[in-house]
């Protein structure tokens, strides 16, 4: 697992071997109840944002 530089990480759960890039802001900011991107390495449940296993989170991305 690795978060770069920069990065902000609230109210999140970040699976084994998940890496974000720098300058990303992973903190629901439109406050999403529910939602699936697995395609894009994420999916959020509850209002918590899972990171899941092995995604890889490019930089500069807001979630």
């Amino acid at each position: 697992m690795g978060v770069g530089d920069g990065s902000i990480v609230r109210r999140a759960i970040v699976d084994k071997n998940a890496r974000i890039g720098t300058k990303c802001q992973i903190i629901n900011k439109g406050g999403v109840k529910e939602a699936s991107r697995e395609d894009q390495g994420f999916v959020i449940r509850d209002g918590i944002v899972v990171i899941i296993k092995d995604s890889n989170i490019p930089s500069g991305t807001i979630i």
